[in-house]
């Protein structure tokens, strides 16, 4: 009797799993698999690269959460690891969305966060990279190598018009130069290329080159115009360069208006 009586559980049992009755209420089931379920959580930028204080949109969706849930925005950065960047509220249909107008050039990281609540686990979306660009003086950049090349110099006449931050040759010597480190994290130069007024016609041969190819060159000649503009491609160059050399004994070369592109 014992033995049939364990085969009758048994069976029973089994009964109650093909019929699908469970032994758990099913409305406390069906409560108890919403709060637990995981969330699905993504993330997308509107683009890979920005430029300094440029608008930024970040959309995202959350799955499983309802309207009004409050999530966090994460933010990571070399030497800062993650941080909140803010607390954002999940929308109708589970939207989220912000706009970042990031000023700090270089590369950062996003990400949504879904914070644990009761039964409910933390959720994380894809960390999404973004590039941070900006247009730099290069008076701005500390320089790597010089020889009787000053830089920042104000109140530097060219054509006329007086300059500040002006990278400027000592008319003491007969030649000189100046390099800046730029990494290869940066993808564009602007410059003009010029002699000072001294007020008389002097002459200079000027060149910007970068990791030894050459941008621009030529002769400048001051109180003329006869300036050189350029507007390269940086794109993987470690080095920035810029050398003269004296045609005539008061000639004194200069770079004006000189900024590079990057992202640091």
């Amino acid at each position: 009797m014992k033995r049939f009586g364990t085969r009758a559980v048994g069976a029973i049992a089994a009964v109650l799993l093909v019929t699908g009755v469970s032994a758990v209420p099913a409305a406390a089931a069906a409560r108890y698999s919403a709060a637990a379920r995981v969330a699905q959580v993504t993330l997308k930028a509107n683009a890979v690269r920005v430029d300094a204080g440029k608008p930024l949109v970040l959309t995202g969706k959350v799955r499983n959460r309802p309207a009004g849930t409050k999530i966090m925005l994460e933010k990571f950065r070399d030497g800062w690891g993650w941080s909140k960047e803010r607390t954002l509220k999940v929308g109708k249909g589970g939207a989220v969305r912000y706009v970042d107008h990031p000023k700090q050039a270089g590369a950062r990281q996003y990400r949504l966060v879904v914070p644990k609540a009761g039964a409910r686990p933390r959720a994380t979306s894809n960390a999404v990279p973004v590039t941070v660009w900006r247009w730099i003086n290069l008076s701005d950049l500390n320089y790597s190598q010089r020889r009787a090349t000053f830089q920042a110099q104000i109140d530097s006449f060219l054509d006329g018009v007086r300059y500040e931050d002006v990278i400027l040759a000592d008319p003491v010597v007969d030649s000189g130069y100046m390099a800046w480190d730029i990494r290869g994290e940066c993808s564009r130069v602007r410059a003009s290329l010029a002699a000072t007024d001294r007020g008389t016609l002097q002459f200079a041969h000027v060149r910007l080159s970068a990791d030894g190819v050459v941008l621009a060159e030529g002769e400048v000649e001051d109180s003329s115009g006869r300036d050189i503009g350029v507007a390269a491609d940086l794109l993987g160059k470690q080095s920035l360069r810029f050398e003269w050399e004296k045609q005539d004994s008061d000639a004194t070369a200069a770079m004006y208006e000189a900024t590079v592109y990057c992202a640091f």
